[in-house]
C-alpha cells in the first residue's frame, strides 16, 4: 500500500472525484492552500487528512509536504 497526497486551491468542482479515485489508499492527504470556495468542505466528507498550509509555489508546497507531514506508508504519490 502507499500514501496519496492531493495538492489544491480552490477545486470544488473537481476534488470529489479526485478524492473518491485516490480512495484505493487508506492513507489519503490534501494538502489545501487556505481554498476559498468549499474545497475543503467537500473533502471533509472523506476518510482523508485535510492539511492547510499557505501557498508560496508549487515547488514549495510540494517541499514542504514532503518534509512536514508524517505518512502511514514509506510509499508516496503525489
Amino acid at each position: 500500500m502507499f500514501s496519496i497526497y492531493i495538492l489544491t486551491h480552490n477545486e470544488e468542482i473537481d476534488i470529489a472525484a479526485c478524492v473518491e479515485s485516490a480512495l484505493l489508499s487508506d492513507d489519503v492527504i490534501v494538502v489545501d492552500s487556505y481554498s476559498s470556495d468549499r474545497t475543503v468542505e467537500i473533502t471533509s466528507r472523506y476518510p482523508v487528512r485535510v492539511i492547510q498550509h499557505q501557498f508560496e509555489s508549487h515547488g514549495k508546497q510540494r517541499t514542504w509536504m514532503l518534509e512536514n507531514i508524517e505518512t502511514k506508508y514509506d510509499w508516496g504519490r503525489c
